[in-house]
């Protein structure tokens, strides 16, 4: 039997080795805001320096969109498998190191003025970055700490989208200041930042669970029965294929922004990714939003709200013209495509139990998006003919609006019921269907 002594001394031991709540959770999204940060700043720095300095048409600058999504996609698909058999740890540190040569290639690019070097980073940026997203959504979703499941997701959320914002609005003025070459080294530096909080900052992997943490009461009451049941996998898949199309819309719009500032009159770039970034600014508020009002769970209408909204505000960001119809429109692109991320996300973690596979096919599909809309753009009409390009989008759209409404039909079995669901509800209709 141990001493007095003996036992003090083994429990300092212990509360020297173990987990601190604090220090659970931050370094994940640390790395995330970087990596974020460091992704979204090149990218945008290649449409802007293409389009303002080497005066590519439009189609040229989606074909690099498309480009990097089909890497994304397969960097997203395999990866997910990889974050479940390695870890998230060794998944992270060894892409960012991967992706440090990768910035070398657009400093080339833009030495040379080589829209083919340019393609290539993109290329390989999204292949090499893809893969890190499945890997903090499942640390983030299986570390252990005082946060609940909707409150990390959304927090996640916020923590990529603030990186996105940041680099969208800085990398006109970073450009001016430190040159083209410039940004993209600092976009090097940024990478490098984010493996070494995952080196020496982050948990052990022995720490990361095998499942993801707890929900919220009220969701936990209801994913009990949704879990189980087999409208749940349609709900999914609706969620999926609406993030989907949300990412066919913003990253046709993310490529072709440096052409619609210019038609707008936005001739000093540093101005037009301020004003071109004001979506982004609105996507953060949209996560904040979806955190702080969870009515929108299990509620197939608010995602074809959602999706609706969605269309008209990217159609019209294509073929309308003028300052405030500019800014009026990001405000509810950027609210729609939060809220429909944001669902797919939640569904993805919450009937997935946080695995790396759920998340990599839900980032797989996001390259999916990236591919098709930039591709069809692309080909739709004369190069910078920015109407036919909102034509074949539409067409997509209208396609994928399909899809949505044979599986919200599906849907229409799911059993959503809780007590705070009863509470809302009228006498005798507690157990609603998700509409």
């Amino acid at each position: 039997m141990p001493t007095n002594g003996q036992t003090l001394v083994s429990a300092a031991n212990r509360s020297l080795t173990a987990p601190r709540g604090r220090r659970m959770l931050w370094p994940w999204y640390a790395a995330e805001l970087a990596v974020s940060f460091s992704v979204i700043l090149a990218g945008t720095n290649v449409y802007y320096f293409a389009r303002y300095a080497l005066h590519a048409p439009a189609a040229d600058l989606l074909w690099i969109a498309a480009g990097g999504g089909f890497t994304y996609m397969l960097g997203a698909f395999f990866g997910g498998r990889w974050v479940d058999r390695l870890g998230q740890r060794r998944v992270l540190q060894a892409l960012a190191l991967l992706n440090i040569p990768v910035f070398a290639v657009a400093v080339m690019g833009v030495i040379l003025g080589s829209l083919t070097l340019l393609m290539l980073h993109v290329a390989l940026l999204n292949l090499f970055s893809a893969a890190m997203w499945p890997a903090l959504e499942s640390a983030l979703t299986r570390s252990p700490g005082r946060w609940r499941l909707t409150t990390r997701v959304t927090v996640y959320n916020l923590t990529w989208s603030t990186g996105a914002f940041l680099a969208f609005g800085a990398d006109g003025t970073l450009a001016l200041w430190f040159s083209w070459a410039g940004v993209f080294l600092g976009s090097a530096l940024v990478m490098l930042l984010s493996w070494a909080m995952v080196r020496w900052w982050a948990i052990p992997q022995s720490w990361i669970g095998a499942e993801h943490v707890a929900d919220d009461p009220r969701d936990q009451q209801e994913s009990e029965r949704v879990m189980r049941s087999a409208p749940s996998l349609a709900l999914l898949h609706m969620a999926w294929l609406a993030n989907m199309l949300a990412f066919v819309c913003t990253n046709t719009v993310i490529p072709l922004m440096p052409a619609i500032t210019l038609a707008d009159g936005l001739r000093s770039y540093a101005v037009a990714t301020a004003v071109g970034s004001i979506w982004t600014w609105m996507r953060a508020l949209g996560f904040a939003l979806a955190w702080l009002w969870t009515g929108w769970h299990y509620r197939v209408r608010w995602m074809l709200l959602f999706f609706g909204v969605l269309i008209v505000a990217t159609e019209g960001l294509l073929l309308g013209r003028g300052l405030l119809a500019l800014i009026g429109l990001q405000i509810i692109f950027g609210l729609a495509a939060a809220m429909l991320y944001s669902g797919s996300l939640y569904y993805s973690m919450h009937l997935g139990r946080g695995g790396g596979r759920n998340a990599g096919i839900h980032e797989a599909l996001i390259g999916g998006g990236t591919v098709v809309g930039p591709a069809l753009a692309a080909l739709a009409g004369p190069p910078d003919n920015l109407p036919s390009k909102a034509v074949a989008i539409l067409l997509v759209l209208l396609c994928g609006a399909l899809g949505m409404g044979l599986l919200a039909f599906r849907t229409r079995g799911l059993p959503v019921d809780s007590a705070a669901e009863a509470a809302r509800q009228p006498a005798g209709r507690a157990g609603s269907e998700p509409w």
